[in-house]
C-alpha cells in the first residue's frame, strides 16, 4: 500500500491527489464510454434476449450471461477504481460497490430501451449520461469534509 494511502484518515471517499484526479476523470471517461457500447452493442443485447428466453429451461445460461456480460463489466470498472486507489489518486470505501453504481446509472434505461428494439443512443447521448454519472460519482468524493489528504 502506498505510503499516502496508509496515512489516509478513516473517513473514505477521498481525492488524495489533485494533479492525477483530472487524468483519472479522462480515462473513467473512455472506461464507461466502452462500457456503455457494449451494453448497448447489437450482439450484447441479442445475448440478453436469448439469455432470458431460455433462462427458465436452462438457469445456466442465464447465469453464464450475467457472469460474462453485466458482471464481466462490472469487474472491469472495479479492476479500474481500485487501481487508481493503489496509486493513491483516491481512496473509495468500496470500490466493488462504486463500480456497480456508475454501471448502473449508464445500463438502466438505455439497455431496456435496446431491449425493446425501440432505439439506440448515439455517441453524444452516451457521453452526456457518462458525464452525469462522473458528475455524481465526484460529488460523492468532494462531499466529504476532509477530502484532501494532505
Amino acid at each position: 500500500m502506498p505510503a499516502e494511502l496508509s496515512h489516509a484518515p478513516a473517513h473514505r471517499g477521498i481525492v488524495l491527489d489533485d494533479r492525477r484526479f483530472d487524468i483519472l476523470l479522462k480515462e473513467l471517461k473512455s472506461v464507461l464510454c466502452s462500457c456503455c457500447d457494449i451494453l448497448i452493442s447489437d450482439g450484447f443485447v441479442d445475448y440478453a434476449l436469448f439469455s432470458i428466453q431460455e433462462a427458465d429451461s436452462h438457469p445456466m445460461t442465464g447465469k453464464a450471461f450475467y457472469e460474462t456480460g453485466f458482471s464481466a463489466l462490472q469487474r472491469l470498472v472495479h479492476e479500474f477504481l481500485n487501481e487508481v486507489e493503489v496509486q493513491g489518486i483516491i481512496c473509495l470505501e468500496n470500490a466493488e460497490v462504486s463500480a456497480s453504481v456508475l454501471l448502473s446509472q449508464l445500463h438502466g434505461s438505455w439497455f431496456m430501451r435496446r431491449i425493446l428494439k425501440i432505439d439506440r443512443p448515439t455517441a453524444h447521448e452516451i457521453s452526456d449520461q457518462v458525464e452525469i454519472a462522473m458528475n455524481i460519482f465526484t460529488s460523492s468524493l468532494s462531499a466529504h469534509p476532509n477530502r484532501f489528504a494532505r
